[in-house]
């Protein structure tokens, strides 16, 4: 019975060191943001999933947190398994069992099977035991966990719970649940505004995958990103998360370091059309046929995510927002379908991909114009062509009679100018030749960084003009 007692204290202790590195960040008024608590809450869920938990309803430890009542939060610290009792109810089953036995044999027409044999003594002690610890266990972990909330939240915000009605002392363990609790601290932080949960649900569906590591990463930081939304009502199930992801990953297939994905994206498509509801299969499907693909690709040559990078969920955000979102398997489903235009946009995979093929084909042409405007211009400078908008002066600058011999727009002074070979500053390659230096790329000289620019320098074996 030693062990029994042990149970307890042991598995509080064990807790309370699991979640010693779990923190809740407060500001000076001692208030914390709802998105910390509720990745505290998911820390405290994956460490409860790794304790051992030898029960006999075959739940684990997580089940602690559950909302409706199970084998696992229904355990009281007084609660107790007698040898007795397992004997008689060993007995009640043996019972049973003989009974179905002989009935099953005289429906066959053949003798009775042996009587089942009942646990002994000994053996129900040790059973008893073994269910006694498993409880104090339970009770001991849900003991721990309180303490660690009461460090992460403040005695004061969980008092309503777990203290009496005049605060006087703590109310037993087992007048309340460990969802109570958390429900308490959920209702005490910093809740954000309506526009910040718009916000994060917009980001959820722009989240742009990091393709430097492997996309289980970016779907679990993805799904972190749903999780955030549940307490508000708003729970992105399946379809829309594969939604995004698919979405990824057509626009990284489209580039150099990502062709990898072509192929898993053949077999995607192979395997379901375009109108498939996806679910917790179709979902495994698809991951494991992407994590094929991570294994082959240089994940070293993908770019970092940044705000400028083409998007593929950004490139049809506006279709998405001229449209009411009408799934009826989404959790954002209008009960009245007449507000969904289906001849507006249609939320399948072929059609987000479309249109997501169409806003590529206009920003390359929108690049290839920029492009050829910079080119004239460029040329109409080489040319000592100038901007009919620029006033300019007339050619009294030294180093452009010497160079040039054409104006240059007032904004440019003798000291700043690109023919004056003291200058340090980005020179084009057409006036380096005529200045006989070596020309250096633009991408050399960084905004912010002048004192670091490099400097044009004389070519060798030539001489100047």
């Amino acid at each position: 019975m030693s062990e029994v007692y042990a149970a307890r204290l042991t598995a509080k202790k064990h807790i309370n060191e699991q979640c010693a590195e779990c923190n809740v960040k407060k500001n000076s008024n001692g208030l914390y943001n709802h998105d910390d608590i509720v990745k505290a809450k998911e820390t405290i869920e994956g460490k409860l999933k790794e304790v051992f938990l030898d029960h006999v309803s075959g739940l684990t430890m997580a089940d602690l947190l559950d909302t409706k009542d199970n084998a696992i939060n229904s355990v009281t610290t007084t609660q107790m398994v007698t040898a007795d009792a397992l004997i008689a109810q060993a007995k009640k089953d043996a019972m049973v069992a003989d009974a179905t036995a002989k009935k099953i044999a005289k429906s066959l027409g053949t003798e009775a099977a042996a009587a089942t044999i009942i646990m002994t003594r000994e053996e129900a002690k040790r059973e008893a035991e073994r269910q006694n610890i498993a409880n104090q266990t339970i009770v001991g972990t849900k003991d721990g966990l309180v303490e660690v909330l009461k460090r992460l939240i403040g005695n004061a915000i969980l008092d309503p719970v777990t203290k009496i009605a005049d605060g006087s002392r703590d109310k037993s363990i087992d007048a309340y649940k460990l969802h109570e609790v958390f429900q308490l601290a959920f209702d005490n932080a910093v809740r954000p505004e309506v526009d910040d949960v718009l916000d994060s649900l917009i980001e959820m569906y722009q989240y742009d995958f990091d393709f430097r590591l492997p996309i289980k990463h970016s779907f679990a930081h993805l799904k972190t990103m749903a999780t955030k939304l549940k307490p508000f009502g708003i729970i992105p199930g399946d379809p829309e998360l594969m939604l995004v992801l698919l979405a990824n990953i057509h626009y990284a297939k489209e580039q150099e370091w990502g062709h990898e994905f072509r192929a898993a994206m053949a077999a995607i498509r192979k395997q379901y059309n375009y109108d498939k509801i996806h679910d917790t299969t179709s979902t495994q499907f698809i991951l494991k046929e992407l994590a094929g693909a991570d294994e082959l690709r240089n994940m070293k040559l993908a770019p970092a995510p940044n705000v400028n990078k083409a998007n593929a969920v950004q490139k049809y955000k506006s279709t998405l927002e001229d449209i009411s979102w009408c799934n009826s398997n989404s959790s954002f489903a209008d009960s009245s379908s007449s507000s969904c235009n289906y001849s507006d946009f249609d939320s399948s995979q072929e059609e987000c991909m479309r249109v997501v093929d169409q806003q590529a084909r206009r920003d390359k042409k929108e690049k290839k114009d920029k492009k050829e405007k910079k080119r004239m211009s460029s040329k109409k400078n080489d040319d000592g062509d100038t901007s009919s908008d620029d006033d300019v002066l007339p050619l009294t600058c030294k180093y452009c009679i010497k160079y040039s011999k054409s104006q240059h727009p007032t904004r440019i002074t003798p000291e700043t100018c690109m023919w004056n070979k003291k200058v340090r500053k980005f020179r084009f390659n057409s006036v380096c030749r005529k200045m006989n230096l070596k020309f250096i790329e633009g991408s050399e000289f960084k905004t912010g960084e002048e004192d670091t620019w490099p400097k044009h320098k004389k070519k060798e074996g030539k001489k100047d003009n």
